[in-house]
């Protein structure tokens, strides 16, 4: 009798696979195909048992085999979108369902916003930006699709006082520039 040995697979996160979940020793070689779909914000990176990528299983193979579906996180582009008094950014890359981080600096005559606004989708949120070192996290969960920050920096501006001598006459109010 030939022994039937089984192939089992992990790691699949809700998808399906065509691949035979059975062989014997007798049974020509399997090329092992992708699962037919893929998590949101992931791509299929491969089958492994332990460390090593399997592609097939050659033929007079024998023994029970694991295999784990491996996922690469999606790429997810940044794009800036800064009005006055902010220095521009270099539009850049994030990576699906993890926090992305970037630093604003504010030109001079201007000061940075307390928020910006993270357009993701159809979506806008607001979020907060360090207020003594412009860092902004944007949080992994808005991380899900391509991504427009969009900021104006706040304008400086200063309270002039006028302070009468005791022989002036007349009245002045204090300007705000």
């Amino acid at each position: 009798d030939v022994i039937e040995y089984t192939i089992v697979y992990n790691g699949l996160r809700g998808t399906k696979h065509s691949n035979p979940t059975l062989y014997t020793i007798e049974s020509d070689e399997i090329e092992l195909k992708d699962p037919t779909s893929a998590p949101t914000g992931y791509t299929f990176d491969g089958w492994y048992n332990g460390e090593d990528e399997v592609t097939t299983i050659p033929a007079g193979s024998y023994g029970n085999l694991t295999l784990t579906a491996r996922w690469k996180a999606n790429p997810v582009s940044v794009t800036f979108d800064f009005g006055d008094g902010l220095e521009e950014l270099a539009d850049d890359t994030a990576t699906f369902g993890q926090s992305y981080t970037f630093t604003l600096t504010a030109k001079s005559g201007y000061s940075l916003p307390a928020t910006v606004t993270v357009i993701v989708g159809d979506r806008e949120y607001r979020v907060a930006v360090g207020s003594t070192d412009g860092k902004v996290e944007i949080p992994s969960v808005y991380v899900t699709c391509n991504i427009t920050v969009k900021a104006v920096g706040v304008e400086d501006s200063y309270t002039i006082v006028f302070v009468c001598g005791a022989s002036a006459t007349g009245a002045m109010n204090n300007q705000t520039v």
